[in-house]
């Protein structure tokens, strides 16, 4: 059995040997092969033909571009047969010596310049030629719309080099020449074709101009072409150079405009707020109401012949109501102002001239008249308030503000008011005589002063029943209250009084019923007719009263008995001593009492002694103050300003 298991083992191995050799490509004949490894017999020369190489042996001469060379080649397989071949031309090495330039619409262009650059040739292959330049491609690029004042244009730009090629002009703007698409507010979107172009632009109602002023361009607001009857002014505008602030709306813009019935302004400050011209306004006969106006002046007559005008706010920055600036507002009933303005209000002549239905003008603190009659033809008026620093040489008496002082008698000037006038408050450089139909006063002065009632100042005032003075007024001047037949005047001791102001002796003491009198306590202001009917043992003054006027002048040179004052030496010297015309100082009641007293240390009343001590708590000491007094010693502190 395991012979037989052997003999398998050896049949095996043998098979397996013999199919070795079959793969490795043997043969019969020892393994003689024809070198490919395919199993195929070997190539023989001489009946097969030789198989030359493809690459030469040897090369007898070069190829060129043009020439062929010559070189041997061997047979591959015997290696003993060789041959002599021809070697084609190499042909040209084309390389770039000059690039080549496109061309374009604005400059020509070139071909490339291309050489061979095999050793020995060099040869120029293609010539560099100019290549004309392109011509332009045309583009509708943009257009300016045209305006109610100015033409627009087409700019046709080439689309390569977005050179202007040629322009047209669009006409002046006409609303017939074009499709209205369009209409927010105040604008306006139209289209239309122009030289074969569709065009869309919008045009605004409001006409602007572009002008020069002082060398800058401004845009300016000429005219109004809508039809709305509110009008909202723009802070900007598109004008020929596009938009840009609204610098002015020009003389005229919207006159005579008789369907707006509101105006209102930008709410714009600083450089760029809207100027105003004159007359920009007049004649919009249907216009009630302006809003926000903010340009520094409402300038000549820019409001005149608003009929419909019903009231007025004067905003803070406004600087100047010019002259006729409301001329003829009708309706205008109500005027309001501002405050806090960085300087004061100008108020020029006529301002308000023929306003038939203003009720009242309350001017503020930092008004100024520049000119008189600004109330000329207001009929209606019932109250006007002028501040201190209104006076000017315009207007000196009140009947100024209803007429020109060039044409009349001025001392006629106040029998001009109108009679509806019943309420008025005026500083202290505004005379009232005879304003007859004024039934209350107010009279004011001016912060950081004192003011005085000249001579006669009521006087001829029929109908006041009400006269309100201003605690800063230190001086009543003589006949203020003659013919004030409305007045309500009380007596107290002797004395007559209208308020806190001592008038004069009653007729019973001016008869002479009277030795001693004791002015009545709170009485501040004394008229001189008190004092030409003086003729006393003994006075005795309150420390409230503010003055004494003109005593050298009206007393004549009586003299008094004694002189008590109830009030201290610091009281004193707030008193206001006045010579009359300015002449004399010896007013003071110490240079006609035979003794004078005031409250002492004590409290009680002093005579007083050889020296004068200045209390540490006065600071001014005005003229006259101490005239009569023989003192001897004056102690001065060092606070003593004036």
């Amino acid at each position: 059995m395991k012979n037989i298991f052997k003999s398998l083992i050896v049949l095996s191995l043998v098979l397996c040997l013999g199919l070795l050799l079959v793969a490795c490509g043997g043969n019969k004949d020892g393994g003689k092969g024809n070198g490919k490894g395919d199993g195929t017999e070997e190539h023989d020369c001489e009946k097969d033909g030789h198989v030359f190489a493809d690459e030469p042996e040897y090369v007898y001469t070069e190829p060129t571009c043009y020439n062929y060379g010559r070189a041997r080649v061997r047979c591959t397989m015997c290696e003993e047969a060789a041959e002599e071949i021809e070697i084609e031309p190499l042909g040209h090495n084309p390389v770039v010596e000059l690039e080549a330039i496109e061309p374009t619409c604005t400059s020509k262009g070139r071909t490339a310049r291309i050489k061979c650059d095999r050793q020995g040739c060099w040869e120029t292959l293609q010539v560099s030629e100019s290549v004309p330049q392109k011509e332009h491609t045309p583009s509708f690029d943009r257009f300016q719309a045209p305006g109610y004042l100015y033409d627009g244009y087409i700019s046709i730009d080439c689309s390569e080099c977005d050179r202007s090629m040629n322009g047209i002009t669009i006409p002046v703007f006409d609303p017939d020449d074009y499709t209205l698409v369009e209409e927010v507010g105040e604008t306006k979107k139209y289209k239309g074709t122009v030289s074969g172009y569709d065009i869309e632009f919008e045009v605004s109602n409001f006409v602007v101009d572009y002008r020069y002023e002082d060398g800058d361009g401004h845009a300016i607001l000429v005219g109004y072409v809508g039809d709305s009857t509110d009008i909202v002014i723009p802070a900007t505008v598109k004008g020929y150079w596009g938009e840009e602030p609204l610098y002015t709306i020009s003389a005229d813009a919207f006159k005579g405009n008789t369907s707006i019935t509101s105006v209102t302004f930008p709410d714009v400050y600083g450089e760029n707020y809207v100027r105003v011209a004159d007359s920009a306004f007049e004649g919009c006969t249907a216009l009630e109401e302006v809003n926000n106006y903010n340009h520094f002046a409402y300038p000549r007559r820019v409001f005149a012949n608003c009929t419909s005008l019903k009231s007025i706010h004067v905003d803070a920055r406004v600087g100047t109501i010019g002259e006729e600036a409301f001329y003829n507002c009708a309706s205008l009933e109500n005027i309001t102002f501002e405050t806090d303005r960085p300087g004061s209000l100008q108020i020029d002549a006529y301002a308000f001239r023929s306003c038939t239905a203003l009720k009242s003008l309350i001017l503020p603190d930092d008004a100024y008249l520049a000119g008189s009659h600004i109330l000329d033809g207001c009929t209606s008026i019932e109250e006007i308030s002028i501040p201190e620093i209104g006076y000017s040489a315009y207007v000196m008496y009140l009947g100024e503000l209803f007429a020109d002082w060039c044409q009349g008698d001025r001392d006629n000037y106040n029998n001009l008011i109108p009679a509806s006038l019943k309420k008025i408050s005026v500083p202290t450089s505004v005379y009232l005589t005879n304003c007859s139909g004024i039934e209350s006063i107010t009279i004011t002065v001016r912060d950081g002063y004192s003011g005085e009632i000249a001579d006669e100042w009521f006087s001829g005032c029929s109908s006041l029943r009400e006269i309100i003075l201003d605690e800063r007024i230190t001086g009543v001047g003589v006949n203020v209250f003659d013919g004030c037949t409305s007045l309500v005047f009380t007596e107290y001791e002797g004395g007559k009084y209208y308020g806190n102001i001592l008038v004069g002796f009653t007729d019973a003491a001016k008869n002479g019923g009277v030795t001693e009198f004791t002015i009545k306590e709170g009485t501040v202001l004394v008229c001189p007719e008190f004092y030409k009917d003086l003729s006393l043992d003994k006075l005795t003054v309150p420390a409230s009263l503010r003055s004494f006027n003109y005593m050298c002048g009206e007393w004549g040179g009586n003299r008094i008995g004694a002189f008590y004052y109830n009030g201290t030496l610091e009281d004193w010297c707030k008193v206001a001593i006045y010579a009359r015309g300015g002449g004399s100082f010896n007013d003071n009641p110490m240079s006609f009492a035979d003794a004078f007293y005031m409250i002492g240390e004590s409290g009680e009343y002093e005579t007083l002694g050889d020296t004068l001590v200045i209390p540490e708590s006065v600071t001014e000491i005005g003229s006259a103050q101490f005239t009569g007094w023989k003192y001897t010693t004056l102690v001065l502190h060092g606070g003593v300003r004036y």
